[in-house]
C-alpha cells in the first residue's frame, strides 16, 4: 500500500469526514468543510494498494540529484527512502526553513537564491524547472569586483 505524509499543510478529506461520521461519535459532520485532494488523484485502486513508482509525480527517485519541489508545490524538498515500512515508497518531504509561503525563511534573504529569481511570500508556491540547470554560476575572483558567470 501507497504511504504518504504532508508535512506542510493539513487536509480535512472526504475520508476523513466519513471516518468521524462512522465512528458515530460526532451527530453532525459539516461536508462543506471538505478539501478537494489531488495526491493520488484518478489513479484507481492499483495506486492504493500497489507499489510505489518513482515515475509518478507523487514519488521521487533518490538517484536524481536536482532540488525538488513537493507534490503540493509548497517547498524545496528533498527525497527520503525507505519510510512507512516501504522501501519502495521514496517521498518528497519540503525542508522546514524552505517553504515558498514562509516569508520568514531564510532562503528569502539569500543572495544567490534572489539572483535565481526565487521569491517567498504568502501566496508563493515553487515549481520544477530546468532554465538553471544548463549552467553553473558561480563567483570569479579574479579582479576586485567579483563578477556572476555561467
Amino acid at each position: 500500500m501507497n504511504a504518504s505524509v504532508i508535512s506542510t499543510q493539513a487536509y480535512f478529506s472526504g475520508f476523513t469526514t466519513n471516518l468521524l461520521r462512522d465512528t458515530g461519535y460526532y451527530a453532525k459532520i459539516n461536508d462543506s468543510m471538505e478539501e478537494q485532494m489531488f495526491y493520488g488523484k484518478g489513479k484507481g485502486c492499483e495506486y492504493v494498494m500497489g507499489k510505489c513508482d518513482i515515475k509518478l509525480r507523487e514519488y521521487c527517485d533518490p538517484k536524481n540529484e536536482a532540488a525538488l519541489c513537493d507534490f503540493h508545490h509548497y517547498g524545496f524538498a528533498e527525497c527520503k527512502t525507505g519510510l512507512y515500512n516501504n522501501s519502495n515508497c521514496n517521498n518528497l518531504f519540503v525542508y522546514n526553513n524552505a517553504k515558498c509561503f514562509d516569508v520568514s525563511s531564510p532562503f528569502n534573504q539569500d543572495a544567490i537564491t534572489k539572483s535565481n529569481g526565487n521569491k517567498f511570500g504568502t501566496d508563493s508556491r515553487c515549481f520544477n524547472g530546468s532554465l538553471l540547470a544548463k549552467g553553473f554560476f558561480g563567483e570569479d575572483c579574479t579582479s576586485n569586483i567579483p563578477v556572476q558567470k555561467k
